[in-house]
């Protein structure tokens, strides 16, 4: 992949949290910790806008069906978020 460099200012906290990743081990360099932060902000986005659009869709059968068959489930188990966005989605308490 193809790379440009390029030059920013961002605040003396976020610097800090950056040096963090890099120096816990969880990014080899400050460069990748900003590229991941940017793709899963992208991410997020398309997700969002994906969000939007199937939210405009009637449900069909089987998802009205599948949706019968949550009733009565705590919402985390009904729709399980992956493990690096827990307690985040629908029914999400934020404890």
């Amino acid at each position: 992949m193809a790379t440009t460099q390029i030059t920013i200012r961002i605040p003396d906290d976020l610097v800090d949290f950056v040096d963090a990743l890099v120096g816990d081990g969880r990014h080899g360099s400050r460069a990748e910790a900003v590229a991941h932060a940017l793709r899963r902000y992208r991410q997020r986005l398309q997700n969002e806008r994906d969000a939007l659009v199937y939210a405009e869709q009637p449900l069909d059968e089987e998802e009205l069906a599948f949706d019968r068959r949550q009733d009565g489930l705590p919402r985390r188990l009904a729709y399980p978020a992956p493990d690096d966005e827990a307690e985040v989605g629908p029914g999400a308490t934020g404890s």
